[in-house]
């Protein structure tokens, strides 16, 4: 097998491989013995059609066949041999079946890119501080304890922070309506902003 890699532009790639003309006719052969145990003829019985009338009927369908073994069965190889790595899947764009000596293709795809790593030593980050005020802190405990309470039922008269619920029965157009609110005092919000 020989391989030569072509570097088309920015990651694009093109390999091409060559093999002899023996790999490819023998997968053809493969792939006509196989129609042959398949096919039906008039005037043969099913797995004694020669080869010569397979070739002439099939011979297009057994050849796309070989080469899509051949390319499956090498492609693996090839690209390990170039030493390269696709990051998507090739495409076949030339394939020369007609040289009586070799046999090859050409697959087009992307690769990776080329990642170089920079000496981080010289590299400068710079620091942001941050600056925290007395303010801040309480404000910020505030509100942590404020989301962490829980209110608890009690037999007092309501004060300052408490939570209320109402319940009352009113009534709109001479219907009467069931109405649950839950309020927190008005001046407890605005003592505590």
């Amino acid at each position: 097998m020989k391989t030569s890699l072509e570097i088309l532009s920015g990651l694009k790639r093109a390999l091409t491989v060559e093999l002899t003309a023996d790999l490819f006719k023998q997968k053809t052969d493969e792939v006509l013995k196989d129609i042959a145990t398949k096919v039906q003829i008039d005037g043969f019985r099913k797995g004694k059609v020669p080869m010569a009338i397979l070739r002439k009927q099939f011979g297009v369908q057994a050849n796309s066949d070989a080469v899509n073994n051949v390319v499956n069965d090498t492609l693996v190889d090839a690209l390990t041999d170039a030493k390269v790595n696709p990051a998507s899947r090739p495409n076949i764009t030339k394939i020369d079946a007609e040289n009586e000596k070799t046999f090859s293709y050409t697959v087009e795809f992307e690769v990776y890119p080329e990642i170089k790593i920079a000496d981080f030593s010289k590299v400068k980050v710079e620091q942001l501080e941050a600056k925290i005020t007395k303010a801040d802190e309480d404000k910020t405990l505030k509100g942590l304890a404020d989301s962490k309470t829980e209110f608890k039922a009690v037999k007092r008269k309501s004060k300052d922070g408490d939570q209320v619920i109402i319940d009352f029965k009113g009534s709109l157009n001479g219907e009467y309506l069931k109405v649950v609110l839950l309020l927190i005092l008005k001046w407890y919000w605005a003592k505590a902003q």
